[in-house]
C-alpha cells in the first residue's frame, strides 16, 4: 500500500503502518539474498520504482540477478540471445 501515489517520491509506504525513506529501504535491502518487488502491470510509477530499486542495488552490490515473471518459457530462447548480446 502507499500513501498518496507514493511512487516516484522520496518515501514509500510499506506493508504495515510505517514509512521509510527510499535510501534507508535500499540500505536495508542491500544485504538481502532475495528481494521481491511487486507492481501493478500497467502502472508506470510502479515500473519506475522497480527500476530504481534494481539500479540502486546494482550500484551497491555490483552484479545482481533479476527475475521477471512476465516472460513465460516460450520466450526463453529470445532471453538467451539477449543475454549473449545477440
Amino acid at each position: 500500500a502507499n500513501s498518496g501515489n507514493g511512487f516516484g517520491q522520496r518515501r514509500r509506504q510499506l506493508a504495515g503502518s510505517f514509512t521509510v525513506a527510499f535510501e534507508q529501504m535500499i540500505a536495508d535491502l542491500a544485504s538481502a539474498e532475495v528481494v521481491y518487488v511487486g507492481e501493478t502491470h500497467r502502472s508506470q510509477p510502479h515500473h519506475d520504482v522497480q527500476l530504481r530499486v534494481i539500479e540502486s542495488l546494482h550500484r551497491m552490490r555490483g552484479s545482481i540477478s533479476v527475475g521477471m515473471e512476465m516472460f513465460d518459457q516460450s520466450y526463453q530462447h529470445v532471453l538467451d540471445l539477449w543475454i549473449r548480446g545477440a
